[in-house]
C-alpha cells in the first residue's frame, strides 16, 4: 500500500474501532476544549462500532456541531486516504495491543497524541517531536493536541519517524526477524 506523506492540511483524526477500549469520547470532550481555545480544525472519526450512537450523541451533547464528522469504517486500503491530508491522530486508546493507525500516521508524516496508559503505543508514539505521550484526560489531550498542531517541527519528525516504522513493518524486516528467531530456536 502506498503511503504518500500528509499536506497536513485537514483535521484531527481518529482511526479505530468505537470500543469503550478506545475511550474516543476523551477525543471529543478535548475536542470541545480545543476548539474553545481556537481550534478551527475538523475532528474525523474513522471507525465504527457498538458505541458509535453514544458517541454521536455526546458530540451533540458537546455541541461540537460541524467540528465532529463520523465517517464509519473504511477498508483497511483506504486508510492511506484518511491520512494525506491528517494534521494530528489521537489515539486515547487504553491497553492498546500494537496501534497499527498510529504507525500508519507517522509513516505518512501526521503526529499522534496518545495516552500514557496505552499499552503498545508507548512503543510507538515518540513523547516529543513526532507525538506526545500525555495523561488520560481531556486537558492533557486538548493541550498535546494543539501543542503539535502548533509546531511546524512535529510533521518533519513525524515523517522521519514514519520512515523508521516503514522499514520495521516491512515484509523484507519482518522476515529477517522471524528467521534471526528461528536460527535461534533451532540452535538452542
Amino acid at each position: 500500500i502506498e503511503r504518500p506523506s500528509s499536506d497536513g492540511s485537514g483535521g484531527v483524526v481518529i482511526v479505530g474501532r468505537l470500543t469503550r477500549q478506545k475511550r474516543v469520547e476523551l477525543a471529543l470532550d478535548a475536542m470541545k476544549i480545543a476548539v474553545g481555545r481556537g481550534l478551527t480544525r475538523h475532528l474525523i472519526i474513522v471507525g465504527d462500532g457498538p458505541l458509535r450512537p453514544a458517541l454521536e450523541q455526546r458530540a451533540a451533547h458537546l455541541k461540537l456541531g460541524d467540528a465532529v464528522r463520523f465517517v464509519g469504517e473504511v477498508a483497511p486500503a483506504a486508510v492511506p486516504a484518511v491520512f494525506m491530508t491528517a494534521a494530528c491522530c489521537l489515539m486515547p486508546a487504553r491497553y492498546e495491543g500494537f496501534g497499527l493507525a498510529a504507525a500508519e500516521a507517522l509513516m505518512q508524516g501526521v503526529p499522534v497524541v496518545a495516552c500514557e496508559d496505552g499499552g503498545g503505543l508507548r512503543d510507538i508514539v515518540p513523547g516529543a517531536g513526532a507525538g506526545r505521550i500525555v495523561a488520560p484526560t481531556a486537558d492533557a489531550i486538548a493541550a498535546a493536541m494543539l501543542d503539535v498542531l502548533e509546531d511546524p517541527a512535529a510533521r518533519r519528525a513525524a515523517r522521519s519517524e514514519g520512515d523508521r516504522w516503514r522499514l520495521r513493518l516491512s515484509p523484507e524486516y519482518v522476515a529477517e526477524r522471524c528467521l534471526t528467531w528461528y536460527r535461534r530456536a533451532l540452535n538452542a
